[in-house]
């Protein structure tokens, strides 16, 4: 049985919509946030969801701003490995 590992410690901020997506990922670019917007895994969600994944070090800047504008997300995720698999684990 293999061990588990945070996969350098990224995280998926998952949204309802990929216009909230596309905004929040907008907002902290201009903060100097590096991330990036990806298709939210299947094993999060089947409809056409779109994510923030992010480093561990952002954590603080992403929830304050989805709590800023009031953005209703599905949660944020923990990626890890395990297997050589990917699991997602939910956080907040």
């Amino acid at each position: 049985m293999g061990t588990t590992k945070a996969l350098e410690n990224e995280y998926l901020a998952v949204f309802k919509s990929q216009n909230h997506a596309i905004y929040v990922y907008g907002k902290l670019s201009t903060k100097g946030v590096i991330s990036k917007i990806v298709q939210t895994p299947c094993s999060i969600s089947t409809s056409c969801t779109h994510s923030i994944k992010f480093k561990e070090q952002y954590m603080d800047t992403v929830i304050n701003e989805i709590k800023e504008d009031s953005i209703k997300i599905r949660g944020i995720y923990k990626i890890e490995v395990s297997g050589g698999k990917k699991h997602y684990n939910k956080v907040s």
